[in-house]
């Protein structure tokens, strides 16, 4: 079986890729910028009908929006790498520390 053609997960947190049955790795950085996105807000992206109104949470930092931002861009080959990621959050976590 083809994992990389498998849907699995859920709704909230599936990369678009993932519905077009067609995902590598990349699809898990898009998963973790929603649960970063769901632990500053308490809310999930995209419960709001306009693009605006989902980054419009003024307890985030701008430094994290702009995290979020780049790992749920719709693109994957676009999309932050998960080194990226890693190194973006150590630099986040060094200036709340």
């Amino acid at each position: 079986m083809d994992l990389s053609a498998t849907w699995v997960g859920s709704p909230y947190y599936v990369a678009p890729e993932v519905l077009r049955k067609h995902y590598g790795p990349e699809c898990d950085v898009w998963s973790t910028g929603v649960i970063i996105y769901i632990l500053h807000s308490g809310v999930p992206p995209f419960w709001d009908e306009l693009e605006q109104g989902i980054f419009e949470q003024p307890s985030i930092s701008e430094s994290a929006k702009d995290l979020v931002r780049r790992m749920l861009v719709r693109d994957p080959k676009k999309r932050l790498t998960t080194h990226e990621v890693l190194s973006k959050l150590m630099v986040l976590i060094d200036y709340y520390v």
